[in-house]
């Protein structure tokens, strides 16, 4: 089973007890964001011009988050910087961020458990279900770095 950045990026970020991530929220909205823009400019859907992000092309792709990044480029007037972006988009990537969530857990990586805080207010944990397929990341990306291997876009 392949995975795909987002999915790798968010078991990287996965404490592996507590069913939280390890980092902010805030900061894994605008990762998420980032990550987006990064690979869409590397796909060369996205060129950056004058520090303007301009859409290119419009590719289909199965991914949950790149399609609507780049309804988002299409729907604006002009040009805008990644700053902007990536401060507009990473406040929808709530969504996107249980989209990826629910992926890993059709996949057998993660279970979501459905809580209530004090019987009335709902909410969810996500948890390794898996330890060995983070280990095997981690293991992945390290050998590259220091075997200095080509990294893929994934």
């Amino acid at each position: 089973m392949e995975l795909n950045i987002f999915e790798k990026f968010f078991l990287l970020a996965q404490h592996q007890k507590y069913g939280r991530f390890t980092i902010s929220n805030l900061h894994l909205n605008y990762n998420v964001i980032g990550i987006a823009l990064m690979k869409m400019a590397y796909n060369k859907t996205i060129l950056i011009e004058n520090k303007r992000v301009v859409l290119k092309s419009y590719s289909t792709q199965k991914d949950v988050v790149l399609p609507e990044v780049q309804d988002y480029l299409l729907k604006s007037k002009k040009p805008r910087s990644i700053r902007y972006w990536i401060n507009k988009i990473s406040r929808k990537s709530n969504k996107f961020r249980w989209e990826i969530l629910n992926s890993l857990s059709r996949n057998n990586i993660i279970r979501i458990e459905h809580k209530k805080f004090l019987g009335l207010i709902p909410y969810r944990r996500h948890y390794l279900q898996r330890f060995i397929s983070r280990e095997k990341l981690v293991a992945d990306i390290r050998s590259k770095i220091v075997l200095k291997k080509e990294l893929s876009q994934d």
